[in-house]
């Protein structure tokens, strides 16, 4: 209901020019959006706020376009701050964490010619691909274990945990301990045992992971 309401203001702000009015009122100002990884499955239905179908990002691409925002490189927006030089609402866009889903959406900056910046998580470099916290997520929600009990997995993680009548809080339990965990280096080896805990095929639930966040955490 809230979030309805929210949608019908914007609409109505959007109609009487709030967004015009708005755009022209902080013209000096550097826009920078912050994007992570994109979904090629239901991942943007278990972590929202991190994974955005493609479609989405290609529809706000084209509000970019339509409203004419200048996209520049970081560098080049990095230059006109310092030289006091943003005057047109001039936006950055970035992808954090490196994924490798976002190579799908790679073809829609391409026709707008819009630049992108990277961040890359220099960890993940050398601890593996698979992004822990998330494949362990994507695990949980595929399971059809009622409930686990580890053991000898390891200290921070042993413990029963209740899978189909609280995912979310087995999942957050979980992570919560893995943070404990030494190193991520450490984490990565625990995912074959948390798989086979769960009924799962770890290398099939690394295939997915891997199409999808790279070298991301």
């Amino acid at each position: 209901m809230l979030g309805g309401f929210k949608r019908l203001a914007f609409y109505c702000i959007r109609l009487v020019g709030g967004f015009a009015i708005a755009k022209h009122l902080t013209r000096t100002h550097l826009r920078i959006l912050c994007y992570h990884g994109f979904s090629i499955g239901d991942e943007h239905e278990l972590a929202p706020y991190v994974f955005m179908r493609p479609q989405t990002f290609s529809r706000r691409m084209r509000i970019l376009r339509e409203r004419g925002l200048n996209v520049i490189p970081i560098a080049e927006a990095i230059e006109r701050l310092r030289a006091d030089e943003i005057t047109n609402a001039e936006t950055v866009i970035t992808f954090d964490d490196g994924w490798a889903s976002d190579l799908l959406v790679m073809p829609v900056l391409e026709s707008y010619r819009f630049p992108v910046c990277i961040y890359i998580t220099s960890e993940h470099l050398s601890a593996g691909t698979q992004a822990f916290n998330v494949t362990l997520a994507q695990m949980v929600h595929r399971s059809q274990r009622e409930s686990i009990s580890l053991r000898d997995i390891h200290p921070e993680i042993d413990g029963d945990y209740k899978i189909a009548s609280d995912r979310a809080g087995a999942t957050a339990k979980l992570l919560a301990g893995a943070a404990r965990i030494e190193s991520l280096q450490v984490c990565q080896r625990l995912l074959a045992p948390l798989a086979e805990a769960l009924g799962l095929d770890v290398n099939q639930i690394r295939r997915f992971v891997s199409q999808c966040v790279g070298c991301s955490e």
